[in-house]
C-alpha cells in the first residue's frame, strides 16, 4: 500500500480552494428484480455534489413485454430520486439511499420503506411492480487524460569562435552546430558517436562534414545541452607550448513535473455561512463531538484513485486527511 498523509489541514483554506469546483456526473449501471414479477436493468448519471440524478435509461422486462424508459435531464428536486418514462405512459421510479456515502448506494424497496418512496415500475394500466433488490455498480471510468507534454526548448552553448588557432574536442554523444547569429545561418545539428576533435575550428579546414553555412562571416561552434553535463576541451594553438582549457556545458534544466489532483465525494455548504465551507457527504451526526471518521472523499492524483479518511484532532481548527491507494501491480517476468 502507498500512503500519503496531509497534516494540519485547515478546513476553511481547503474549502476556499475547492468550493467553486464542479463535480461531474458519475455513471452507474444497475440490475434488479420486481415483485410480483419482472426485472429491470439500465444506467443513470449521479451528480455527487448535489445528489441529483441527471438522467438515464432503463429496460423493464415483465412477462412477454419489454419497456424502454428514459430521461435526459434531472426531473426531481429530491436527491437520489428520478423518474423515467416512455411515450405510452409507462413509468419507472428510481429511488435510492446511500447510508455510508456514494459507495454504498442501494435501492429503496417496498419492504424497507413502503410504497411511497421505493423503486418501482408502473405500467400504463396502473399495475405496479416494486423493486425487491438488485445491484448498483460504478460504470467503468474513462481513461484519465494524457499527461501534458512539456516541451523543453533546445539550449545551445557556444564553446568556441571560428579561428585558425583554436582546436575543440567533443565527448562521444555530444551534438553540435556551426554557424552565426548575425544571419541566423547554421549547419544541421550533428551528433558524434565517438570523441571528436576539430582542429582548427575554421573554414575551409576540411574538418566538418558539411559545407560552410555562411561564407565570409565569422561563425561559432555550439554544443547542445543534454540531461548530463558535458566536458569540452578547448586548445589554443597559437601558444608554445599549446594551452588546453576545459569548458563545461551544463546539464539541461528540466522543469519539475506537474500533477493533477481532483477531489470528489464532498458537497458545498452555502447556507447559513459567512464564509465558504464544505460538508463531508457521509459525516455522521456526531461530527460536532469530534468523532468524524471513515471514508469521507476520494482524491484522484494523475488518474490514480486514493481513498481518503478525514479526522479532527483535539486541537480546534486542525484536521487530518489520510489518503491510501493500492500499489500498482508489477507483471511477472517470463
Amino acid at each position: 500500500m502507498r500512503r500519503i498523509r496531509l497534516f494540519s489541514l485547515v478546513l476553511p483554506l481547503l474549502a476556499a480552494q475547492l468550493g467553486y469546483a464542479q463535480t461531474p456526473d458519475v455513471s452507474y449501471n444497475v440490475t434488479g428484480t420486481l415483485s410480483p414479477s419482472g426485472t429491470f436493468a439500465g444506467s443513470f448519471l449521479l451528480n455527487q455534489t448535489t445528489g441529483l440524478i441527471d438522467g438515464g435509461t432503463f429496460i423493464v422486462a415483465n412477462g412477454s413485454d419489454t419497456y424502454s424508459l428514459s430521461s435526459s435531464t434531472n426531473n426531481s428536486p429530491i436527491p437520489t430520486l428520478a423518474y423515467f418514462a416512455d411515450a405510452n405512459g409507462n413509468t419507472f421510479r428510481l429511488a435510492l439511499n446511500a447510508p455510508g456515502g456514494w459507495s454504498t448506494l442501494a435501492f429503496n424497496t417496498f419492504v424497507s420503506i413502503g410504497s411511497c418512496c421505493d423503486t418501482a415500475f408502473t405500467n400504463s394500466s396502473s399495475a405496479r411492480f416494486d423493486a425487491t433488490g438488485g445491484t448498483i455498480v460504478l460504470a467503468a471510468l474513462p481513461p484519465p487524460p494524457p499527461a501534458p507534454v512539456t516541451l523543453t526548448a533546445s539550449v545551445w552553448v557556444t564553446v568556441a569562435v571560428e579561428s585558425q588557432s583554436t582546436s575543440v574536442t567533443l565527448p562521444a554523444g555530444a551534438t553540435y552546430r556551426f554557424g552565426d547569429t548575425a544571419n541566423n545561418l547554421w549547419s544541421a545539428p550533428v551528433t558524434v558517436a565517438v570523441e571528436t576533435t576539430f582542429s582548427p575550428v575554421f573554414f575551409p579546414a576540411g574538418v566538418f562534414p558539411f559545407a560552410d553555412p555562411d561564407i565570409g562571416v565569422t561563425k561559432e561552434l555550439d554544443v547542445l545541452e543534454t540531461a548530463d553535463a558535458q566536458l569540452i576541451s578547448v586548445t589554443n594553438l597559437s601558444t608554445d607550448p599549446v594551452t588546453v582549457s576545459s569548458q563545461i556545458v551544463p546539464a539541461l534544466a528540466v522543469p519539475p513535473p506537474t500533477h493533477t489532483i481532483t477531489f470528489t465525494h464532498f458537497q458545498i455548504n452555502t447556507t447559513g455561512q459567512t464564509a465558504l465551507m464544505f460538508d463531508f457527504v457521509n459525516a455522521p451526526a456526531a461530527g460536532g463531538a469530534r468523532t468524524w471518521e471513515g471514508t469521507q472523499m476520494d482524491a484522484t492524483i494523475d488518474g490514480v484513485i486514493w481513498t481518503c479518511t478525514y479526522g479532527q484532532t483535539y486541537t480546534d481548527q486542525v484536521y487530518t486527511l489520510s489518503c491510501v491507494a493500492e500499489a500498482p501491480t508489477t507483471p511477472a517476468s517470463n
